[in-house]
């Protein structure tokens, strides 16, 4: 039935109170209120008459299909599994945003094809005072699959139950992941832009001060972009090495200062690495110093979502294989789960790059140069 804008209020369906909502009546937590409101013998008789009393007063009802569905989920013990997203791609998978609801539907997928249930659940609101996830604490599932980097976190997840991280690194002992192959994907996009003539290729991403930690996919990519760039004999002038460190927000300085000093003198690039968030800019600044994409600058994406490209043409960009991430993520914690004491195991899973119009030839390609082209595009094809 589709309800029209005209029809009361007073004849929509009440909404029941949630189960945290009783336990803010109560006083109690939201374990608490669960466990007493199913009747769980742990509960005392004077917290179970205090919650029945406060759901009874707020009206709430419990839903059955829910109630199914928990019921089944610890009748199967480990055949739940919790998937934990860190509140921003929470925020996002409740939006909609086809990147990151890939993920979700990825492992949605490939847990069923493990004979796996999902839960999903928000690290800032879900996660118990003792670390715990509280789907853990009652029983409900038996293994957590996690996309966040937060090592702290992850550590406190494993005391209680196996974890596998997706699309996160982790350094925990006996945590699991299933990761983008980072090294791949720089080894891919400079071979591409080699064979169209570019030997003066940049990078704009985070590069954080030596000494300085960053995160796993920028320090995994700028190492294997200085590898593959050295490999094939192309320059990487101190202007391409520099530090390149911003927060939230501040991409725009960064990128103008970035493009400031890359592009003086006879070292200036024909091509630039980024994320596919900081695509858009590139461009709109390039245009500014009065040069076209792909005429005089090719611009080469990583992560394949349109929403954060923001780009004034489709943009050539690197696609994780999140769907084939999400298999191996399902099959590395459902070995945990059977068999926790095995040695860790970090799988790179590979992606593609998805050729659209922001990249093309190398602008300055000429007789002079033709040989030493050709010789880098032979290294390439022969990897």
């Amino acid at each position: 039935m589709i309800q029209t804008k005209e029809a009361k209020a007073g004849s929509l369906p009440r909404k029941s109170p949630s189960v945290a909502a009783i336990a803010r009546e109560c006083g109690l937590s939201t374990a608490s209120v669960s466990r007493a409101l199913n009747g769980h013998p742990s509960v005392s008789e004077d917290n179970r008459a205090r919650v029945l009393a406060a759901a009874e007063k707020l009206g709430y009802r419990p839903d059955p299909v829910l109630k199914r569905f928990f019921a089944v989920a610890r009748s199967g013990g480990t055949r739940t599994v919790v998937f934990l997203i860190d509140p921003v791609v929470h925020r996002y998978v409740l939006a909609g945003k086809p990147f990151y609801t890939r993920i979700m539907l990825g492992l949605q997928g490939a847990l069923k094809e493990q004979g796996l249930h999902m839960l999903v659940s928000n690290a800032a609101t879900d996660v118990l005072p003792d670390g715990n996830l509280y789907a853990i604490a009652e029983g409900i599932a038996g293994g957590i699959v996690a996309e966040t980097p937060d090592r702290e976190l992850i550590e406190r997840l494993a005391r209680h139950a196996p974890v596998t991280t997706l699309n996160a690194e982790s350094r925990v002992e006996g945590v699991d992941s299933a990761i983008p192959d980072v090294e791949h994907c720089a080894e891919q996009q400079i071979g591409m832009l080699a064979n169209l003539g570019h030997r003066r290729i940049a990078c704009f991403r985070q590069r954080a001060p030596s000494g300085v930690p960053s995160g796993w996919q920028d320090r995994r990519f700028w190492s294997a972009y200085e590898a593959q760039c050295r490999q094939l004999g192309f320059p990487l002038p101190a202007s391409y090495l520099e530090p390149i460190s911003f927060g939230p927000n501040e991409h725009v300085s960064a990128i103008a200062a970035f493009l400031a000093r890359t592009f003086r003198g006879e070292d200036r690039p024909t091509a630039i690495l980024t994320y596919d968030a900081y695509a858009g800019e590139l461009i709109r600044q390039l245009a500014d110093r009065g040069l076209s994409v792909p005429r005089d600058v090719s611009i080469m994406g990583y992560d394949d979502d349109a929403d954060k490209a923001d780009c004034s043409l489709p943009l050539t960009t690197y696609r994780q294989n999140f769907e084939e991430m999400a298999k191996v993520a399902a099959a590395l914690l459902k070995t945990r789960m059977a068999d926790p004491g095995r040695a860790t195991q970090t799988a790179a899973v590979q992606g593609s790059i998805i050729v659209r119009e922001s990249s093309g030839p190398c602008p300055d390609v000429s007789a002079q140069n033709q040989g030493s082209m050709d010789a880098s595009r032979e290294r390439v094809t022969n990897r």
